[in-house]
């Protein structure tokens, strides 16, 4: 577990230099982020319980018609937002679970949504429930949509943190690095 946390406090420190996209503010957040970004790897149901909001989209000074945006599955379809809050009841500990919570909300508001109420889920989601979910190995799985709650293996778990971590440092190598071909014919 300590080898774990301090690839997530890197990772935290090498995302903070890059500053791209909504990426944790805080080393807590990792683990969240690490589960979602597996997760969200799968095919989910649509949210039933989707809700949808005008988008009106502009190109200079015209504007279009307005499109109808839909919430996305990881803020508000109950299966992936159930298998979502299991796993990380399960992989994130203390404040990394408190802090995930915070990124969850975020993530969705920077997507123009609310995460749903999670006061159901929260009761539902009892160390009984959640053993007796389906553990779920994202490399693994064929294309088939999850259409019950599942858990994420805690060993696919480790990987992604890694395989962040890495990518993360390759980003900042990329863009710290001087450009070896730029002057060269």
């Amino acid at each position: 577990m300590a080898k774990i946390r301090s690839l997530l406090t890197l990772a935290y420190l090498c995302a903070t230099a890059l500053g791209d996209g909504y990426t944790p503010k805080n080393t807590h957040q990792y683990c969240f982020y690490a589960t979602y970004t597996s997760l969200n790897t799968l095919s989910w149901p649509a949210a039933s319980n989707s809700s949808s909001k005008a988008v009106e989209l502009t190109h200079g000074q015209s504007k279009r018609a307005a499109t109808l945006k839909k919430s996305p599955a990881y803020c508000s379809g109950l299966v992936e937002v159930t298998s979502l809050y299991a796993s990380a009841t399960t992989l994130c500990h203390g404040e990394e679970f408190s802090e995930g919570i915070v990124f969850w909300k975020g993530l969705c508001k920077s997507v123009g949504f609310p995460l749903m109420d999670l006061t159901d889920i929260k009761t539902t989601a009892t160390n009984e429930y959640i053993e007796s979910l389906a553990v779920i190995n994202p490399s693994t799985t064929n294309a088939t949509k999850i259409i019950s709650p599942v858990v994420l293996d805690k060993h696919y778990y480790d990987k992604a943190v890694r395989y962040l971590v890495s990518m993360i440092i390759l980003l900042i190598l990329q863009r710290t690095l001087p450009d070896r071909t730029r002057g060269q014919t």
